[in-house]
């Protein structure tokens, strides 16, 4: 992959279409850590179970935006735009 433009906050790149398969396989499967390995608390101290809930739903509903964000870029068929020997994204 290859950064062919910045401006702002976008970008384009150059990507081949073997690129493109993982990046897409790669984004199918993200996010792939459970929510249980979040931990309010850092060492030894035990953390009160409401607020470790708590924590566990602000970031299922976090998780549930972002995969809506990524479906939405993996959908997109006019994202990855076709050139001579590479794709344009």
């Amino acid at each position: 992959m290859m950064l062919l433009e910045a401006e702002k906050e976008r970008y384009k790149f150059r990507i081949s279409r073997i690129e493109k398969a993982v990046l897409l396989a790669l984004l199918r499967k993200y996010p792939l850590v459970p929510l249980s390995h979040h931990k309010l608390t850092a060492g030894h101290v035990q953390a009160d179970a409401a607020a470790q809930t708590l924590l566990e739903d602000a970031m299922s509903a976090r998780r549930a935006e972002v995969k809506s964000r990524i479906r939405q870029f993996v959908d997109d068929s006019e994202r990855f735009v076709p050139e001579t020997t590479h794709l344009r994204l």
